[in-house]
């Protein structure tokens, strides 16, 4: 399969407001010293500078979704200052299909939807495992990694942050801090934690060396 920077403990709640189709519907989320508002059909939040405050601005964005507390992947990219976040969502009755969303937070704080697909057969290989209706969410697994890795800051919070499915473990891997010597045997991350995707208890923390 495929894959907030927000503090680890939530500050406060606010009130978000999501347009679909010209429908307005109220929905709470967590916010960290942030307002939202919409213009122009699009989300604005007070700027967006890491990895987590993008997976964050662009998960708010679609809290309104039926499927947006299933199991899945997501991934945050930096695109020329901005970020892209694609979610990929289980879904099915039975076996399990994907809905993918790519999401792009600027660094200006615009969040707009730029593409979204399903249910479709799931893009990769590895299957997420037995029991999938049953796994934690991957922004859940993710937070669990935020608390898995508390006090670990050897890490780029702009760069690649993937949280990925397979076979009942989620993978969530934070990337290598900006190195200029970082040679051709460097590591491929900085950090990675594996959880179980049903407990989210932390299974394995594998660090760069």
């Amino acid at each position: 399969m495929i894959t907030t920077c927000w503090p680890a403990v939530i500050a406060s709640c606010a009130a978000w407001s999501i347009f679909t189709s010209g429908l307005m519907m109220s929905v709470n989320v967590k916010a960290v010293e942030r307002r939202t508002t919409l213009e122009g059909g699009s989300m604005v939040v007070n700027g967006v500078a890491s990895s987590q405050q993008a997976l964050e601005a662009a998960y708010a964005a679609i809290l309104d979704r039926p499927f947006s507390s299933q199991p899945g992947d997501i991934r945050v990219d930096p695109k020329n200052g901005d970020f892209e976040v694609t979610f990929l969502f289980l879904v099915g009755a039975d076996s399990p299909l994907a809905h993918i969303l790519k999401i792009r937070a600027s660094a200006s704080g615009k969040v707009s939807i730029l593409s979204e697909e399903g249910p479709l057969d799931i893009p990769r290989g590895a299957p997420p495992g037995e029991g999938w209706h049953t796994y934690i969410s991957a922004r859940r697994a993710y937070h669990l990694a935020l608390e898995a890795i508390k006090g670990f800051e050897n890490y780029d919070k702009s760069g690649r942050l993937t949280i990925e499915l397979a076979r009942g473990v989620y993978r969530v891997t934070f990337p290598l801090p900006r190195r200029s010597d970082a040679g051709p045997l460097s590591a491929d991350y900085a950090i990675q934690i594996q959880l179980d995707a049903v407990s989210g208890k932390v299974l394995k923390k594998l660090v760069a060396s």
